[in-house]
Order: structure tokens, then sequence, then C-alpha cells
């Protein structure tokens, strides 16, 4: 291959591979301050009710969304075309598992919470944890 043709190649590769890698990352904050201002039960109506709630004495109301999810890691392995063998020579089979790693769970937690008015509008929106850009996926509001 002639050495432009291969660095064109090269380069488009790249192009390629960084357009797949850079995804469009989820400003958490700024997707639940769509909400501010909000009426509570426009929220509730989107995204159902909270897991949990609170009623001040001033008539304040915090409302929390907690969402979790688990992932797991490890499990069966093998090399990439491994074989069996039996024990007279004859081959089993081709990518039978061979050994086990230790399994491993994560859970990853997010809790989202909104506080409101004792007019019940929605005033503040915080969150903290490590799985608030999936959870929004699932809490979608739909305006």
């Amino acid at each position: 291959m002639k050495p432009h043709l291969l660095l064109l190649t090269c380069l488009m590769s790249l192009a390629i591979l960084s357009g797949c890698a850079t995804g469009h990352p989820v400003n958490v904050q700024q997707e639940l301050d769509v909400w501010v201002g909000q009426d509570t039960d426009r929220l509730v109506r989107s995204w159902g009710p909270p897991d949990r709630s609170y009623n001040f004495k001033d008539g304040s109301t915090v409302l929390e969304y907690e969402r979790n999810r688990i992932e797991s890691y490890g499990g069966w392995n093998r090399p990439q075309g491994s074989i069996a063998v039996g024990t007279d020579g004859s081959a089993i089979g081709v990518g039978l598992p061979l050994w086990m790693d230790e399994p491993r769970i994560d859970i990853r937690r997010c809790l989202i919470k909104f506080e409101t008015g004792k007019n019940r509008v929605i005033r503040q929106s915080s969150f903290k944890g490590q799985n608030c850009a999936y959870a929004l996926q699932k809490l979608t509001p739909h305006q």
C-alpha cells in the first residue's frame, strides 16, 4: 500500500473510532434543574411516586428518588480458541470454560432530591451517587 493511502486509512480509522468513543456526557444537575419552578404533581406524573418524602412544619417537602444498579463481573473464562482434550486424546470441544474467576458485584447508587415550597412548586434539586446519569435514563421526564 502506498504511504499516503496508509496514512489516509489510519486517519479515517482514528476519526471513526474517536466519534464512537466520545459520547455526550449527561450533566445530571442541568437535567434536574429543568424541574425547578414546576409543580410537584407534574414531576410525580412523569417519574411516578417518590421512594420517600418528608413534609416539614413550614409546609415544604422533600421528594426522594433512589435508583440502584447492580453490576456483576467475573465468572467463567477461557483462553481464545482453547480446546478441551479427552483422556484418549480426542477433542471434546472448542472454547469450553476452563476456569472460574472470583465473581464481583458492585452496587451503584443514586439519590435524587427535590425540595418544594409550601405551594408545592419545586425550588431546588440535588443528587449524589455514581449512578445518576444512568438513573436519569430510567426517570426521563415526559414534559
